[in-house]
């Protein structure tokens, strides 16, 4: 599996657009061993190539300087920066095929609407964050870039638990949000494929979105428990509680149901699960996302 990081902001210790990482850095345009160390790169614990658009040049000397000219986000036709116009001919097959990928992406329904939905999410975590800690905005950049570039965890929900911890708590605890994790030993979750992945990473993201936004808490409990009901009904529970005072998420009737609910919820569903928003007992609210297992897992 090769990850591929294409970056709307700029590495500051890094000028080149294009980097590949092999525990040491390579400019892929000037062909060079890179001497200086990137924070961001240095917590990647993969090989990967990352692609900085805002550092991408008009100069068109190699076939991937061209390439990259797809994503360079200047030389539009049109005021609505929708057509591009560009210098150098675009009739190679490497370029032919980038674009007709790309094509697909935004004219494809299914995918249109997973476009929509994260341009969605992250307008409101930008505007969320412009009076909140710079820190935690880096934070949430680091995750947003993970999300992108999920790696297969073989059905493990603790897997993906531990990632998000590694990125998320240093800097919501630098922001004064203190988070107790509680994971189980938990049974392999087959539908738990990269996709489903990174639905349930959207998922918890948005969770901590409004406790940040609403709940004003000070303490957030993220938890995962294989739990036995009655008749041998296994379900696989992951919730987030939080201490707030103003519990925005309390279920809403239908005709007044937030966007930011309704895009959990069919999140929720698209991976086969059931999301549940409820009070919390901490006395803020309480995010719970439920899969009911086969009897394979007993």
């Amino acid at each position: 599996i090769t990850t591929i990081y294409i970056l709307g902001f700029k590495l500051p210790e890094i000028e080149t657009a294009c980097i590949k990482v092999e525990r040491n850095y390579k400019d892929l345009i000037n062909k060079t061993i890179i001497d200086k160390k990137s924070d961001f790169v240095e917590k990647l614990t993969h090989d990967s190539f990352i692609v900085q658009v805002n550092r991408i040049t008009n100069r068109y000397q190699t076939s991937l300087d061209k390439l990259l000219s797809v994503f360079e986000q200047n030389n539009f036709a049109d005021d609505r920066e929708i057509t591009k116009q560009f210098s150098q001919p675009t009739d190679s097959e490497d370029m032919k095929l980038l674009t007709d990928i790309l094509h697909h992406a935004g004219t494809d329904p299914e995918e249109r609407k997973l476009i929509e939905t994260e341009q969605e999410a992250w307008r409101s975590i930008n505007a969320m964050f412009e009076d909140k800690d710079k820190e935690l905005q880096h934070a949430l950049d680091e995750l947003r870039m993970a999300v992108d570039s999920l790696q297969p965890v073989e059905g493990s929900l603790s897997t993906v638990l531990a990632t998000l911890r590694y990125r998320l708590q240093p800097r919501l605890k630098a922001a004064g949000i203190e988070v107790q994790w509680e994971v189980d030993e938990l049974p392999k979750l087959d539908s738990l494929t990269p996709t489903a992945v990174l639905q349930v990473q959207r998922i918890l993201l948005e969770a901590f979105t409004n406790v940040i936004r609403h709940s004003c808490a000070s303490v957030v409990q993220v938890r995962a428990l294989h739990v036995i009901q009655d008749h041998g009904v296994q379900i696989l529970s992951l919730c987030v509680d939080d201490n707030g005072t103003n519990a925005e998420l309390t279920e809403p009737s239908p005709a007044s149901q937030g966007t930011g609910q309704a895009n959990m919820r069919w999140r929720a569903q698209s991976i086969g699960a059931q999301l549940y928003i409820e009070k919390s007992p901490l006395s803020g609210t309480r995010v719970r996302l439920e899969w009911q297992l086969d009897a394979a897992h007993s």
